[in-house]
């Protein structure tokens, strides 16, 4: 291993009582490391850590202690202009010096991933009992080197046994692997924090793993080569993400970018899975790849039912998919249509009977609640209350239907609307109307309640209508809610309280979990807008 390229950072802080009295922590201004890896932007962040050193300790304790627990110091990797290169690693060695005497408090080196987006430091760094000895103000110096492995030394040693100190264990294939901890770290940040854990280990097991997969990542780690196919390249991409192997997921996604089709499409799409909502970085490439060939390929997407399958595996994605079609330019203005009018005979002249017993045959009771009605009217609108009467059934025989999953007022609105065909807007229980009217298949009235929720629709609402129409085979408030989310310059995706603005993971518990398949229909959707 050599090291080269030194690049030094000082950070002057002060005030670090503020740890103590106050739940802060410290941020130093960002800065670019530009000689010793691609110009990436980081920052350093200090933080008080309350941990017991002993039984008798508590956090409870320490917490009311201000000169207990330890000063943490931690690398934060901020925006990536590069990351081509994934095989850089960085070494930083932290210092704390005191500022007037130059005295060196505290000081400890890290390595890791220069492209990594994670937080790297070491949560004890000092201790607050120094820091009180020695006064508020320090400076933090860090010195950063850039590591790299040496392919020619050690290719020869890749499958051997000579200077073998650990097994890995191809657990599906039952086959062994002799391989030496310092390859291994150098080439794979997952290896590296595990052997600094666990620093005796001789064997380890890989799972989840085809023996050729292992045998490429395994490759790659000791000679910065690998055989690519297609029939393993999704495989093998997933592993080096796994396994943060460096160098060899970059060289995986410029060969899927390269290949990818809309054949491989959803197996591209479904080897980032587990990685994909996080937006991270080294994903980029190969995501902007995906999307650019669903926007120049909808048409073939779609009709193929291409992306169908990930409704049952990475619901997740298809999210991805529509929030991207949304900004490019791909969403069209849908055209205005007519719902046709499913409409009977006009009933108006019942008006005079509505909760009349002039002429009432059956008293329909909800709860504690009689209305008198007549079988005819009843059994005209509905085909349900019609095989009621048109049979012996109990409720013919004794005159009384009792009705207990509906709520009064609901219907209520329901009895007048067959007397008069005439409904009320009902905001606070209009979905009920419309639950009622499909138990009892009365059409006109279902398709009046469609209307009236379609035309109360915002970007803050939509979702949950959405879900309620598919649920309740509401198919033309579902359309409408469809065509509300995907026509061009929606407010649904200008609005910052819409769904696809907040933090996917709260859309995983609105659409991805319980109805996947609705992510699917707005990508029909989108789909029928452009090409009908």
């Amino acid at each position: 291993m050599q090291k080269t390229d030194i690049s030094e950072i000082r950070w002057v802080v002060r005030n670090v009582k503020l740890l103590w009295s106050e739940k802060i922590s410290l941020i130093s201004p960002i800065f670019d490391v530009n000689e010793v890896s691609h110009p990436h932007s980081r920052r350093l962040i200090i933080t008080r850590t309350v941990a017991p050193d002993t039984e008798e300790e508590t956090i409870e304790g320490l917490q009311k202690s201000p000169e207990k627990g330890y000063m943490s110091l931690y690398l934060q990797n901020l925006f990536f202009k590069n990351c081509s290169n994934m095989r850089d690693t960085l070494s930083v060695t932290f210092s704390l010096i005191h500022p007037i005497r130059g005295e060196i408090l505290s000081q400890s080196e890290i390595q890791f991933d220069a492209c990594s987006g994670n937080l790297f430091g070491l949560e004890r760094f000092v201790s607050m009992e120094t820091l009180a000895e020695y006064g508020f103000d320090f400076t933090i110096i860090c010195k950063f080197r850039k590591l790299w492995q040496d392919f020619k030394t050690y290719a020869k040693f890749f499958k051997q046994q000579i200077s073998s100190d650990i097994n890995l264990l191809i657990v599906d294939e039952i086959q062994t692997f002799p391989a030496h901890k310092l390859v291994l770290a150098l080439g794979s940040y997952h290896f590296q924090k595990l052997f600094e854990n666990k620093k005796s280990i001789s064997w380890l097991a890989i799972e989840k793993m085809k023996l050729e997969v292992a045998t490429e990542m395994l490759r790659y780690i000791y000679t910065g080569e690998a055989i690519y196919t297609k029939k393993l390249i999704h495989e093998l991409f997933r592993a080096s993400m796994k396994y943060e192997v460096r160098g060899l997921r970059s060289s995986c996604q410029k060969f899927l970018v390269q290949n990818l089709n809309v054949e491989n499409l959803v197996p591209t799409l479904l080897s980032c899975s587990g990685y994909f909502l996080y937006h991270v970085d080294f994903l980029n490439q190969l995501i902007l790849a995906c999307m650019r060939l669903i926007v120049e390929n909808l048409d073939e997407v779609v009709k193929l039912d291409v992306c169908k399958e990930l409704i049952g595996k990475e619901p997740q994605i298809l999210t991805e998919i529509i929030a991207h079609l949304s900004t490019s330019n791909v969403l069209t203005d849908s055209s205005t249509e007519e719902d046709s009018v499913c409409s009977q005979v006009s009933q108006k002249r019942f008006e005079r009977f509505v909760n009349s017993s002039d002429f009432s045959d059956i008293i329909i009771q909800v709860n504690d609640l009689k209305y008198p009605a007549h079988k005819v009217i009843l059994a005209a609108s509905s085909p349900v209350f019609n095989v009621m009467f048109s049979h012996n059934m109990k409720e013919t025989i004794c005159g009384v239907v009792k009705i207990e999953d509906i709520r009064p007022e609901v219907f209520e609105t329901l009895l007048k609307f067959i007397y008069t065909d005439e409904i009320e807007s009902q905001d606070d229980f209009m979905p009920e109307i419309l639950i009622a009217s499909d138990k009892y298949e009365i059409n006109d009235l279902k398709w009046e309640c469609e209307n009236i929720l379609g035309e109360k629709l915002t970007s803050d609402n939509v979702i949950a209508t959405l879900i309620f129409a598919a649920d309740h085979n509401a198919e033309r408030l579902k359309k409408k809610c469809l065509r509300f989310i995907t026509h061009a310059n929606s407010p649904f995706w200008s609005n910052s309280l819409n769904y696809f603005n907040i933090p996917k993971q709260k859309l995983n518990i609105n659409l991805t979990k319980s109805h996947p398949h609705l992510l699917y229909d707005m990508l029909k959707e989108i789909h029928e807008n452009k090409f009908s």
